[in-house]
């Protein structure tokens, strides 16, 4: 049995955080011989924000993270006590991403293994978080933290070839983790209303930027189209969204097909091969070292 420990931003109380972390460690653990956990490591500048904002809204903050917490303990695995360092020494394998672990303003030394003493290093749809003109002044930190990395995989088509050249090894493009998983996989977490039985569009933005606006127009023809109810994350139930600052899931009929040009239809067009090759991809991860040479035909 191959036990993967897993490195990421599990600790945030962002949903697309948490999920992609119940994601990854999901699809690992649905791969043979293969067990993995999520590694409560919570870098202490992050605690200390934490605990600084929460003094704002005590008691707003304090029922939000409770309910973060449930889901990580319940769907997630996170069971165990935090630790200062990640050592790798339960582990087979380490597993740094997905999300913006190698952001550079974020910069900890812990999301490169550099504490790690045991453990083949590997990433999977690890996100630098910023634009190539950013990551190049960097390209030296990059070059030594990832040195003794195995396999790189990143989430970013743009910092592929950088990563190559910066580093000197194989870097591949894969999915963010949260699309490896199908439908049902997110039914089994959905604790519906018995009164929403009415179609709707499940609206959620990070933050206030021109694909906002993009997204916020494609929201609300859609909804105009299919005279759907769309359901804003932090706020009450509206028809038309005017004003919000919150990422975008679009929740509909399965029988509707949304073709929008400024969307980036390229890379939408093959789906299920592209998810099917992201297992193959985490699979390649696990056993590219391991001296099972013999088994990653079936990968292909």
């Amino acid at each position: 049995m191959k036990k993967v420990g897993i490195l990421t931003f599990h600790y945030g109380d962002n949903y697309g955080a948490v999920l992609q972390s119940y994601a990854l460690r999901r699809t690992i653990n649905s791969l043979p011989d293969c067990m993995a956990e999520i590694i409560n490591y919570i870098p202490a500048n992050y605690l200390a924000k934490k605990i600084e904002a929460a003094y704002d809204d005590r008691a707003a903050y304090l029922e939000k993270r409770k309910k973060f917490e449930k889901f990580l303990d319940t769907h997630c695995g996170v069971k165990k006590e935090m630790v200062q360092h990640v050592t790798g020494e339960e582990y087979d394998y380490l597993c740094v991403g997905s999300d913006q672990v190698w952001n550079p303003i974020y910069f900890d030394e812990e999301y490169f293994f550099l504490s790690a003493s045991y453990g083949k290093k590997i990433s999977y749809a690890a996100s630098l978080g910023k634009p190539m003109k950013d990551c190049e002044f960097f390209a030296d930190m990059y070059k030594q933290n990832l040195a003794d990395f195995s396999f790189l995989t990143v989430r970013e088509s743009e910092h592929v070839d950088f990563l190559k050249e910066t580093t000197g090894k194989e870097c591949t493009l894969v999915l963010d983790p949260t699309l490896l998983l199908k439908r049902v996989d997110y039914e089994q977490l959905m604790c519906l209303e018995d009164n929403e039985s009415e179609d709707y569009i499940l609206f959620f933005w990070l933050r206030d930027n021109d694909v906002f606006l993009r997204g916020l127009e494609l929201v609300n023809s859609i909804a105009r189209k299919y005279n759907y109810k769309i359901v804003n994350i932090k706020n009450k139930r509206y028809d038309i969204i005017a004003d919000s600052m919150d990422m975008l899931m679009v929740k509909v009929d399965n029988n509707i097909k949304i073709n929008d040009k400024s969307s980036h239809n390229s890379n939408s067009n093959n789906c299920s091969d592209n998810c099917q090759n992201n297992y193959q991809y985490i699979a390649l991860l696990l056993f590219f070292l391991s001296n099972q040479l013999t088994n990653l035909g079936k990968f292909y």
